[in-house]
């Protein structure tokens, strides 16, 4: 049986500001965007309350969590090295759930972008085309 490489035992993206944009872990949203993982509701009770959220689960799920906590790592040890911003900023990214949740939507997104992009080049050369069949 071959032996299987934690994810954990990589470095985050130096160029993601964001665990969302580091490129393992687009890789993977965009498998979860077409593909959602299976989930379950997850009930704990605390003595006075309780607490009931959604959260997917698999090795998907598994994997962008560990890409999440390098980054929170990361912040983590920029913000006791004296950034205090390190850990805000890591605070208000996404949770994996609800980067799960947004996968299909930012995929739309992304490909409606890559479909403009093309119709855009397409009318900014044309207008080049009888210059250069001049010359």
């Amino acid at each position: 049986m071959a032996s299987i490489v934690p994810i954990t035992t990589a470095t985050p993206n130096a160029t993601a500001a964001v665990w969302t944009q580091d490129a393992r872990a687009l890789k993977l949203l965009a498998s979860c965007a077409k593909n959602p993982p299976a989930g379950a509701y997850v009930h704990t009770r605390y003595v006075t309350s309780q607490d009931c959220h959604y959260s997917y689960t698999g090795y998907r799920a598994e994997a962008l969590d560990a890409i999440r906590n390098e980054y929170a790592r990361t912040a983590m040890q920029a913000a006791q090295a004296g950034d205090a911003d390190a850990w805000p900023a890591f605070e208000r990214q996404p949770s994996v759930t609800a980067a799960i949740d947004a996968a299909p939507l930012a995929l739309i997104y992304a490909q409606a972008a890559t479909e403009l992009r093309d119709v855009l080049m397409t009318q900014a050369v044309a207008c080049f085309t009888p210059m250069a069949e001049a010359a």
